[in-house]
């Protein structure tokens, strides 16, 4: 017989370490730092992908696959408005519409079932 409330417990635990720093606080398991052969797995036991003859994961993303240029923003506040390039690429998004934006994303990730990944973007981490 297993300890249910340890159990819950341990994936909230779990939860709020991979969520560390976003202000989402997990109502579901967090899925965090998987491989890539656990994650196709995991799509292919949700039926949202298929492998191709070759073994490569395919899925449909339906018709907007891409980001437009012209739909990046940054948050224009102090440590990095004198840093940034601004123009028709970066534009300046006033830190009030990002903190409102913000908001909405953690409002909307609390209940979802999250997969997280510990990552690091640039030349210097």
């Amino acid at each position: 017989m297993t300890n249910a409330p340890a159990n819950q417990n341990a994936w909230k635990k779990h939860a709020a370490d991979a969520l560390a720093g976003t202000g989402v606080q997990a109502s579901r398991p967090v899925h965090s730092n998987q491989t890539a052969p656990a994650l196709v797995a995991e799509s292919l036991r949700r039926h949202e992908g298929r492998l191709s003859v070759d073994g490569a994961l395919m899925v449909e993303t339906g018709v907007h696959t891409g980001r437009s240029v012209q739909d990046k923003f940054v948050a224009d506040e102090p440590s990095v408005t004198n840093d940034i390039w601004w123009g028709k690429i970066n534009q300046k998004m006033p830190i009030e519409r990002f903190n409102a934006f913000k908001g909405r994303v953690q409002a909307y990730l609390q209940g979802q079932e999250l997969f997280t990944q510990d990552l690091y973007a640039g030349a210097d981490p």
